[in-house]
């Protein structure tokens, strides 16, 4: 089953540029990473110390080796004394993805 993985990055004032390169670091080894299907990172508009970190994974299996890799403990000891407070965390699992193909109206008729 597809997982999807949100996470919210809270960086401490002045050090959101550090935290960004941490976030890009992990996002270049982890879009390598068996299993990853899409990884992408987001600032936020009226606070830019703010990340939105968006992955998709094949599997459970899958996530479990990013979270356990040698990038993952690098981000980590990287971004934890940067941090404001702890990231949120979100794991959707998911059994079906639609995507709408030219029309992407509600009518379901038009998806794909």
């Amino acid at each position: 089953m597809r997982i999807v993985l949100v996470v919210s990055v809270h960086a401490l004032a002045g050090r959101a540029a550090e935290v960004g390169d941490a976030v890009e670091e992990l996002r270049r080894e982890s879009e390598r990473s068996p299993g990853c299907e899409d990884y992408r990172v987001g600032r936020g508009v009226y606070d830019p110390s703010e990340l939105v970190v968006v992955s998709t994974w094949r599997d459970e299996p899958s996530l479990r080796a990013h979270f356990a890799s040698a990038a993952y403990g690098r981000y980590v000891e990287a971004v934890t004394p940067a941090l404001a407070r702890p990231s949120d965390v979100v794991v959707h699992y998911v059994d079906r993805t639609v995507h709408p193909i030219g029309d992407a109206s509600s009518d379901p008729a038009r998806q794909g």
